[in-house]
């Protein structure tokens, strides 16, 4: 009997802790598509203890995306405004250099501890005519 009340204990311990740590609600890229070298945006809302926000050792937010050649990218995201332990919201801003499909996910660190990410995504960067970021004042 005593063995079992530990057990039950110990697992309710755990259950709860781990329903304390930062979870990521969810991340949205603001268009459904991007061009190729132009602004795409990510509201990303999580729930998560910190002091300050913009201390990366109490919590920082990382934008992870996967090009279309394979080519892996971290992307570290900002805080917006929000409360600790309530939900609060983040941004990550983004330029695709190559045009086709694009997967993405968001990780969340609490304390220098990383938590579960967030589901994978997907979005697609259509071909640009431009050749790069620059444009010439001349043309």
């Amino acid at each position: 009997m005593l063995i079992r009340k530990l057990i039950c204990c110990v697992a309710l311990t755990w259950a709860s802790a781990s329903c304390l740590a930062g979870q990521i609600i969810h991340v949205t890229p603001t268009l459904p598509q991007a061009n190729q070298y132009a602004r795409l945006d990510f509201d990303i809302e999580i729930k998560a203890k910190w002091k300050d926000p913009f201390h990366a050792k109490d919590v920082s937010v990382d934008l992870l995306l996967t090009s279309p050649s394979g080519k892996q990218l971290r992307l570290p995201a900002f805080y917006i405004d929000g409360k600790p332990g309530q939900p609060s919201h983040w941004q990550a801003r983004f330029t695709p250099q190559e045009a086709g499909n694009y997967s993405y996910n968001a990780a969340l660190s609490e304390s220098g501890k990383l938590q579960k990410p967030s589901r994978t995504g997907n979005f697609s960067a259509l071909p640009s005519k431009a050749k790069g970021f620059l444009k010439p004042d001349c043309l």
